[in-house]
Order: structure tokens, then C-alpha cells, then sequence
């Protein structure tokens, strides 16, 4: 979409919230951009603001800005910590197993059973 769209809603809309017209209409709008279109007005319905739980009655006329291409910010490669084999023999030896974590507990130390 290159401009500034009013689109007239239908009467198979009676009733729908205007968050979820949106989401019928523009699946590729994600949630929280719909939001700030709401909140900054940019989104308008019959000339006034509105928030995203208003319903809708057939015959109003919402304004659809220029939606664009939102391109996606590209996620950093999530690159684990290097782990040592010394570190990880004692991560394993320090793991309790079922049955042996009530035996390795120091002698002062409270259970959930005592």
C-alpha cells in the first residue's frame, strides 16, 4: 500500500473490534505496530482516534495509513558461552539426581520434609 487508504466497513463486520478487522484485513500488520498507529493517530475511524477494542458498526470509515514493508531487524546469532571440559564435569557431577538430592545436603540444612 503506497498511500493513505479509507476503507468503508461492511455489514458482515457489525460488531467487530477494530483490532481484529485489522488483523482480517492486514494479517501482515503485526500487533504492537498496529498500536503505535493507534496511539500516535495515524489510524482513524470516521475522522476521530479510536483504540484497538472499539467495535465497529457497517458503514463507518476507517483511515488505513501507508503500511509499508516492514522489514524484520535481524537477530543477532546467538552463540553459546564456551564451556571448559572441567567446567562441564563438575555442572554434571553437581546436578542431583532423582533419589541422591536429599543425600548430598549438609547436615544443617533444612528440607520442605523436616
Amino acid at each position: 500500500m503506497s498511500g493513505v487508504e479509507t476503507i468503508e466497513v461492511a455489514a458482515d463486520e457489525d460488531g467487530l473490534r477494530l483490532d481484529r478487522w485489522f488483523r482480517r484485513r492486514f494479517p501482515e500488520l503485526g500487533h504492537a505496530r498496529l498500536e503505535k498507529l493507534l496511539r500516535t493517530g495515524q489510524v482513524r475511524l470516521d475522522g476521530a482516534r479510536v483504540k484497538a477494542g472499539h467495535r465497529l458498526s457497517p458503514g463507518q470509515r476507517v483511515r488505513v495509513p501507508p503500511l509499508g514493508e516492514a522489514a524484520p531487524r535481524p537477530r543477532p546469532e546467538r552463540v553459546p558461552p564456551p564451556v571448559s571440559v572441567e567446567d562441564a564435569r563438575r555442572l554434571r557431577s553437581s546436578v542431583p539426581r532423582a533419589g541422591a538430592a536429599w543425600q548430598r545436603r549438609p547436615p544443617a540444612l533444612a528440607t520442605p520434609n523436616s
